[in-house]
């Protein structure tokens, strides 16, 4: 087991999405790899911890579930702030959980000093479906993001989505990291400026 201080990320997961559709069962999935059908949106989960080993890092994850805050509008700050990446989360068998989508978005825009890295994600995929998957594809393509669809009854794409989402943020960290390594070089290869010396004649 890796211990969480020796890690080379710690990244702050949100799942956001309206009630019921699926947040706390698939981190539940997620963390324990057991599937629960008795969660409800008011057992809360708080923060999990997982640590994970991927592409040679070891990557401490602190994921948050709302808990059903969101059916009291009552999402703090303190929810969104700081976070490097979100799973954006509708039912396919509900199609008003995807009309929330853009709502939520905003919501992510708002209140997080840097966007996060996004993922939608189409939850209960293995149920007869309001959404089809051309058209959860054409939102996503408007938000610029991925789209995935997840069962955890069945164990479709659970640690995948995860996943993915981890590679996305560490992939920009890492961007981040070689520019400011790149701008760094830049500076101390410039010469200081010449002073210009009086020989007091």
């Amino acid at each position: 087991m890796v211990d969480s201080d020796s890690c080379d990320y710690s990244l702050k997961v949100i799942l956001c999405g309206d009630v019921g559709v699926g947040k706390t069962t698939l981190l539940f999935k997620y963390v324990t790899g057991r599937y629960n059908c008795m969660l409800k949106a008011s057992d809360d989960m708080g923060v999990r911890n997982k640590v994970i080993k991927k592409d040679g890092h070891n990557i401490r994850l602190l994921i948050w579930d709302t808990a059903g805050q969101e059916r009291f509008r009552s999402m703090t700050n303190s929810y969104y702030r700081n976070t490097h990446g979100c799973l954006l989360l509708f039912d396919v068998t509900k199609s008003s959980s995807l009309d929330s989508v853009l709502r939520w978005y905003h919501e992510l825009k708002e209140f997080c000093t840097t966007m996060p890295k996004i993922i939608l994600v189409g939850t209960k995929c293995h149920l007869p479906r309001e959404v089809s998957p051309g058209r959860a594809e054409k939102l996503a393509e408007h938000l610029n993001v991925p789209y995935m669809e997840v069962s955890p009854e069945l164990d479709v794409n659970v640690t995948s989505v995860f996943e993915s989402l981890v590679e996305l943020v560490t992939k920009d960290l890492d961007e981040q990291r070689r520019n400011l390594l790149m701008l760094h070089k830049s500076l101390m290869s410039q010469s200081p400026e010449k002073k210009v010396l009086s020989c007091g004649c």
